[in-house]
């Protein structure tokens, strides 16, 4: 695990906590890709995932690097922090594996948050004792992809948070709309339309990430089938096949998610439809006001033209 430390005056605003003997070091004697160098000094990447796996004399070398979505940064939108604060690099995550040896190299890059490499507490780190429920060193030498899945229910955590948010702000803006009346102020009228702004763009945001998140665990279950396939693992009740499941479980509630923001989005929509026909409403009361009042006073003069034609006929002659 690296930490990314910030550092305002390094290329992407961040710093690895290891030295660069020791990034050399894994680079050289584990073959990691090179595209991942960039990745361990704070770049924020996005492209898609990179998947490899390559047979030769009957040795598997498998590959899977990412970068998962940001649901992390909660101060995205706060003007009045630093761009480096709001602009936080993603959790990175590389992974390679060799049958021949058996061997899973893993290296998890992320901010100094410390939310990113709480998989550690769940691995249990020396024989086991009774019935617990961490994971052992068997089995994550038997599925490779096993710390991936762990990680990807880490981001699925922060997204459920994030999208609890993002509900709680639109019932707030749906309850000053549901208590508005026609003789509300614009003042009143125009806050409540900022904050179906700000909730507009916290619901795109978050439709975003959930269809990155989608594409994400849709190849990791790629390459873990034709793992399965290249190995001839994933036979019931084993740490691989529960793996898959992990994965498998993790994609279809993004998809899950993704239907629930569209959702918000539409009952966004009603709110902000319901303060315009409110302003639209006010302006025509207004318009009709003035011009009753216009055609009363107008009425008015009628009448004293009338009155001042019979009475004083030879004013008009």
């Amino acid at each position: 695990c690296i930490k990314l430390e910030t550092n305002p005056r390094a290329t992407f605003h961040y710093t690895p906590s290891v030295s660069k003997a020791l990034i050399s070091r894994l680079f050289n004697d584990y073959g990691v890709h090179s595209n991942f160098l960039l990745d361990i000094v704070g770049r924020s990447n996005y492209w898609s995932a990179v998947s490899q796996q390559c047979n030769s004399d009957l040795t598997l070398w498998v590959e899977f690097h990412c970068q998962q979505p940001r649901w992390h940064q909660r101060s995205w939108y706060d003007k009045d922090e630093l761009a480096i604060h709001r602009n936080k690099p993603p959790c990175s995550v590389y992974m390679t594996h060799s049958t021949a040896t058996n061997t899973t190299v893993y290296l998890v890059v992320a901010p100094d948050d410390g939310i990113w490499f709480s998989f550690i507490d769940l691995v249990e780190r020396s024989t086991p004792q009774g019935d617990n429920r961490l994971v052992t060193g068997h089995e994550l030498a038997t599925s490779p992809f096993l710390i991936h899945s762990m990680i990807s229910n880490i981001g699925f955590e922060q997204a459920t948070l994030k999208v609890n948010d993002y509900s709680q702000s639109l019932k707030l803006a749906r309850g000053q709309n549901q208590r508005s009346h026609d003789f509300d102020s614009r003042e009143k009228l125009f806050s409540i339309t900022r904050q179906l702004h700000y909730v507009s763009q916290l619901l795109d945001t978050g439709v975003g990430r959930t269809r990155s998140a989608i594409k994400l665990s849709s190849k990791l279950l790629e390459a873990h089938k034709q793992f399965c396939h290249q190995t001839g693992r994933g036979l019931l009740d084993t740490s691989v096949s529960q793996t898959e499941a992990a994965i498998r479980y993790i994609h279809d509630a993004y998809v899950y998610q993704e239907s629930w923001l569209e959702q918000f989005k539409a009952r966004k929509e009603t709110a902000m439809n319901f303060v315009f026909n409110m302003v639209t409403q006010g302006d025509s009361t207004i318009n009709l006001s003035t011009s009753y009042r216009m055609s009363r006073d107008s009425s008015s003069i009628h009448t004293l033209t009338v009155l001042a034609m019979v009475f004083l006929p030879g004013t008009f002659t």
